[in-house]
């Protein structure tokens, strides 16, 4: 029952340090105020909100259905590609997406169903 906030922040603060001091004893020199913003930005879009989203997924609907909808993350980006990249999906592809489409509504239903 921890803060999802707290948590994201001591999760991230450790990964970006630990990033960091990898980077430093690879011989890489520090980036500029710039770029640090950038990365900065970008992990709290992408990273902090998404552990910040799973942390409370998990306190309200468990770890079983949470990792099921977190596990759909990698067809979002790849439907994401198509319009952004110009990316064709194959027909395996489609019917992954559609299976993992129809797991989705079937947890959704059966969630629902409990209340």
């Amino acid at each position: 029952m921890r803060n999802p906030v707290q948590i994201v922040q001591v999760k991230a603060l450790s990964a970006g340090l630990g990033n960091l001091l990898l980077a430093r004893a690879a011989g890489h020199p520090f980036p500029s105020g710039y770029v640090v913003l950038m990365a900065l930005a970008l992990c709290f879009a992408s990273y902090g909100l998404s552990i910040m989203l799973d942390v409370y997924a998990l306190r309200y609907v468990g770890a079983a259905r949470e990792a099921a909808y977190f596990a759909t993350a990698p067809f979002a980006g790849a439907a994401a590609a198509v319009p952004l990249l110009g990316e064709v999906p194959s027909r395996q592809e489609l019917a992954a997406g559609a299976l993992m489409a129809a797991g989705v509504v079937i947890l959704v239903r059966a969630g629902l169903a409990k209340r």
